[in-house]
């Protein structure tokens, strides 16, 4: 790359990219060099591996600086739990943004839910308001065709609280945490908190 150039001091593993001075041992998106992106992956020791449980990895891109014209920031996701067969269960490290779960107070179902139909794209037919996501939602906002190829669907189990009535499971590639996942993966207090990035956009 015409834009990237060794520094003197290899030592220390960093490079210049785009006149920024980066480290190449351990940028997701330079990964040994200008360019070299670890995708669902991490870089260590300028080598995109695989990540453990509680890294970070970048997947996707989504505004995040309130600033549109520099382009959409990279998503950060934090690693909660591998399967035996490899696939990822991660959740973003910072608030994307701020939605409106539905437009209920009371019995409140993921199922027919707004929040749903906006993470996935679905249809007016899939949440109760009637509202059409299927050119305004999250998982096309976020990621490329490709990308979105490598989220698989998984089973949101059914539940039931004071609060939502009983539902059935439904199978989504983009979904909320239960409160019993909530509890099984953050155990702290203080790491359940959430930050948002400084482009948090009310509905």
């Amino acid at each position: 790359h015409s834009n990237c150039e060794p520094m003197s001091d290899m030592s220390s593993a960093t490079i210049i990219c785009n006149s920024q001075v980066v480290p190449a041992y351990k940028d997701n998106s330079n990964c040994g060099g200008c360019g070299n992106v670890c995708t669902l992956s991490i870089c260590k020791n300028s080598i995109c591996s695989n990540p453990d449980v509680g890294e970070i990895i970048t997947f996707g891109h989504y505004e995040q600086d309130a600033d549109p014209t520099n382009g959409k920031e990279p998503i950060e996701w934090r690693v909660l739990d591998i399967n035996d067969e490899g696939q990822y269960l991660i959740i973003s490290k910072k608030v994307l943004t701020q939605r409106a779960y539905d437009n209920a107070d009371t019995g409140l179902i993921w199922s027919n839910s707004k929040i749903r139909s906006w993470l996935n794209g679905y249809p007016a037919s899939y949440n109760r308001k009637g509202t059409d996501y299927t050119n305004d939602n999250f998982i096309d906002a976020a990621f490329t065709t490709e990308e979105k190829s490598m989220i698989v669907y998984a089973t949101v189990p059914g539940y039931q609280d004071s609060i939502c009535p009983s539902t059935s499971a439904t199978t989504d590639k983009i979904f909320l945490l239960t409160i019993a996942e909530v509890n099984r993966y953050f155990t702290d207090k203080n790491d359940r908190k959430a930050h948002g990035t400084l482009s948090v956009f009310f509905e």
